[in-house]
């Protein structure tokens, strides 16, 4: 969700000690503030660097954010990033982004950079005219435009888009191509540190600040009310719509599994801690990058909290 980015990039809205070494982690985001490096990586604090809602191939494939960076900082240096990312329900998630563009939206400033360049206008057909906009777009309109990027967008973010020669679809079964995007795209998440449920807020921000040892001072969840619950869709739409998020729904599916199988994995270990049966947890990062796709991309990583075996 944007408003986990938002918040993070606000003036610290959060809390937190390093229960380890007794170090408060606001200090060490300040004394990085202070020498002018970047901790979070996002459209709230650093801008759309690598592009307007950039997705997993332009940001980590391409090496976009250590370019930027060290664009950005004047200086070449090894970084910990930590990646995250927030999932929808497909369904809901589709609706939204079409009320969106119904409003006035396109993204048409996206680069959609893979392998090194932006993909030609036939490989990537646009759904409306670019000097008209898609405003006030049915949603049978945009149901009815093959080339919509709405379309399974939560697995073409995620997935690295260069093991299906990009947005290239000449000679490739679409099947096979579909497969290999998914796996891609449920590998990726099964990487990233931290991802989040919209549908799940209280959990998932819970997951996040023991997993960081930070805490909001406010609950996410507050923010979590989307206008796709008030859109009118009739049956042979929501077919439809289903049908066009075929990658998604799959996803999301694999995503509610692997969420659950974290969340009970800090609920024992933080149990464990209780009991004064295990060490504390390591100490928070003195870095700390989160980015942000058009998912809300964002970032962590400790294969020995979460184990290195998730594959349900």
């Amino acid at each position: 969700m944007a408003i986990f980015t938002y918040l993070l990039s606000k003036d610290f809205p959060l809390r937190g000690q390093d229960i380890s070494q007794g170090v408060n982690v606001l200090q060490k985001l300040r004394r990085i503030k202070s020498y002018k490096m970047v901790w979070l990586f996002s459209r709230y604090s650093t801008g759309w660097l690598c592009g307007l809602h950039a997705d997993f191939t332009e940001l980590y494939v391409s090496g976009c954010v250590d370019r930027m960076l060290n664009k950005k900082e004047g200086t070449r240096r090894v970084r910990r990033y930590f990646y995250t990312t927030f999932l929808r329900e497909p369904i809901a998630r589709f609706i939204s982004e079409y009320r969106h563009v119904n409003r006035g939206a396109t993204w048409i400033a996206s680069r959609h950079i893979c392998n090194g360049r932006a993909p030609t206008s036939d490989e990537l057909p646009l759904c409306f005219d670019p000097h008209l906009g898609w405003d006030d777009v049915s949603l049978d309109e945009f149901l009815h435009c093959p080339f919509n990027l709405a379309f399974n967008r939560q697995t073409r973010m995620l997935a690295d888009l260069t093991l299906v020669n990009c947005y290239a679809r000449n000679g490739t079964d679409p099947r096979i191509r579909d497969r290999i995007l998914l796996e891609s795209a449920k590998r990726n998440l099964r990487n990233m540190a931290f991802f989040g449920i919209k549908e799940r807020m209280d959990d998932s921000q819970m997951m996040f600040e023991r997993l960081f040892n930070l805490s909001f001072n406010k609950r996410l969840s507050a923010w979590s009310r989307s206008k796709s619950n008030d859109t009118d869709v009739n049956p042979e739409q929501l077919r439809l719509i289903r049908e066009h998020n075929e990658l998604d729904i799959e996803l999301y599916d694999y995503a509610l599994k692997l969420f659950e199988h974290r969340l009970a994995a800090i609920l024992n270990r933080s149990s464990l801690l209780q009991d004064g049966s295990r060490e504390s947890l390591k100490a928070a990062p003195t870095e700390i990058l989160v980015f942000e796709i058009s998912l809300n991309f964002d970032v962590f990583r400790d294969d020995e909290l979460l184990g290195s075996d998730e594959t349900t």
